[in-house]
């Protein structure tokens, strides 16, 4: 822009350009999806070159669109152009714009339903198959290590509803050379469905934008630490958009978002409390514990529901060596991954502790048995067997164990009442219900639902003995009425047993 003459960088010659991008030199990249160019302008505003359709190269199929909607390029005048519809990938192209192939695409994982037609269908079938192509990256930056930042867009279902059809590939990603994703791969980072820009920040940090206004920060490792902003429904309220369009950043971390339907961008600033979180994530990745406990301490003082900073704290501690305290932070932030490893560094220490007592304490319990032994043949001592029990009711609960071994013969042995009674069918219906209730009210944080600690006794019960009793009473009477040998008795004894 030259202020003085008022003439501006590409006026007359860009159509509908959507994405912009400036080197230190001067020289302004920008994506035009009305020519369907990137238009490449000099220091001087004049047009220095221009990436059309690569139509004579081998890489780009006949098929694939070129619309470009963004462009950046890395310190080494590599340029990268996302597109509308661009399913292949991220277009590489030369600093002199020729076309260099696909860069991290997309993967598109197979629906059960879709893997039977892969095996059934002919190829021709495969062909008019729609939706089976990847998903085009939604928007792309460029971080100051020349990594690419990309975020996709999803079909607008419930994560849940896509996991339960497909696997969910993440939405945010950081790729290397080699277009591999080095942000969380192998964790689930999905959050919002609706992404329409990415920018990258100072160490590491990555910043989204959502459709909905939704502003999210991650951190070098992918976790979530802000999200702000928003829609504006009603009334235009500071902080809240109409239908957010772009964001970037500058070098004080100010965060820069364009609002395309009022036609304004709104600045946001870090406040203290977002720069120590940013200082103590930087001070953490660098390896200085101690540092980072007391300013991650500092910050729980400012907000003790931050589960950002109980897990920064948790994990300095861990690696100082605080297992237990930090096995708390984890368990306040709900973090069951960080929890389990606190877990396993503390049974790691106790089994050190205990492992050679365990061990002197296996041999003398070898010891003991086997002078026992040599004294029970001595004086003719003799263990009572199962078969010696003269209580029946006895023998019928302990025939659990004989069912487990010679599951066939004992099924008939209950049928024909040799074995079993009711009496030891409720016994075991007792056992398998206190059993239950203590896996459901007392299981371990690892392995509990988040909601368990809501549960109480009676929904507990009413889990177990409803569809044990429908169980029981179904089977009864579709055997009553199709004249099967099985009855009532039978069924409630022989349920029990299997259990």
């Amino acid at each position: 822009l030259d202020t003085k003459n008022k003439t501006f960088l590409g006026e007359g010659i860009l159509s509908s350009p959507s994405g912009i991008f400036a080197k230190d030199d001067g020289t302004v990249y920008v994506a035009d999806m009305g020519l369907k160019e990137v238009v490449v302008f000099d220091n001087n505003g004049k047009v220095k070159l221009k990436i059309v359709r690569p139509e004579n190269s081998p890489l780009f199929s006949s098929s694939a669109a070129f619309e470009p909607k963004n462009v950046v390029v890395t310190s080494q005048n590599n340029i990268f152009v996302v597109g509308t519809g661009s399913h292949e990938g991220i277009m590489q192209f030369s600093a002199d714009g020729e076309f260099q192939g696909f860069f991290a695409a997309n993967k598109r994982n197979l629906t059960l339903i879709e893997r039977i037609q892969e095996l059934i269908f002919t190829e021709e079938q495969k062909a008019q198959l729609l939706n089976r192509t990847s998903r085009p990256i939604e928007n792309i930056d460029v971080t100051d290590r020349d990594l690419l930042c990309t975020v996709t867009q999803d079909a607008g279902v419930t994560t849940e509803w896509r996991e339960a059809t497909e696997k969910v590939e993440n939405r945010i990603k950081i790729h290397n050379m080699a277009g591999v994703n080095i942000l969380a791969a192998d964790d689930d980072i999905h959050d919002e469905w609706n992404f329409v820009d990415v920018a990258s920040g100072k160490d590491g940090f990555t910043y989204t934008l959502s459709y909905t206004g939704v502003i999210s920060e991650y951190d070098s490792g992918g976790n979530l630490l802000f999200s702000f902003g928003g829609r504006s429904m009603s009334i235009d309220r500071n902080g809240l958009f109409t239908v957010a369009a772009a964001i970037d950043l500058d070098d004080n971390g100010f965060i820069y978002v364009l609002d395309k339907e009022r036609g304004i961008v709104q600045v946001f600033y870090p406040t203290d409390y977002a720069a120590l979180t940013h200082k103590a994530t930087k001070i953490l990745g660098s390896g200085d514990y101690e540092e980072s406990e007391k300013i991650w301490k500092s910050i729980l003082n400012l907000n003790g529901m931050s589960r950002v900073a109980h897990i920064g704290y948790g994990k300095s501690l861990m690696h100082q060596g605080d297992f237990k305290a930090a096995l708390n932070e984890f368990k306040i932030a709900n973090d069951k991954e960080n929890y389990s490893d606190a877990f396993w560094e503390i049974r790691n220490e106790i089994i050190n502790k205990i492992l050679p007592f365990l061990l002197i304490g296996l041999v003398v319990l070898f010891v003991v048995v086997s002078i026992y032994k040599s004294i029970a043949c001595k004086k003719g001592f003799k263990l009572i067997k199962k078969r010696e029990i003269k209580s029946r009711l006895l023998k019928d609960v302990l025939n659990v164990f004989d069912m487990m071994k010679h599951p066939l013969d004992n099924f008939y042995d209950l049928k024909v009442g040799s074995k079993g009674s009711v009496i030891s069918a409720v016994i075991i219906y007792i056992a398998i219900t206190f059993v239950f209730c203590l896996d459901m009210l007392f299981r371990g944080y690892l392995f509990a639902p988040e909601n368990l600690s809501k549960l109480s006794l009676l929904p507990v019960l009413i889990m177990l003995v409803v569809p044990l009793m429908l169980f029981v009473v179904g089977n009864a009477m579709v055997a009553s009425i199709n004249d099967g040998e099985g009855s009532f008795k039978n069924i409630f004894i022989i349920t029990a047993y299997s259990l």
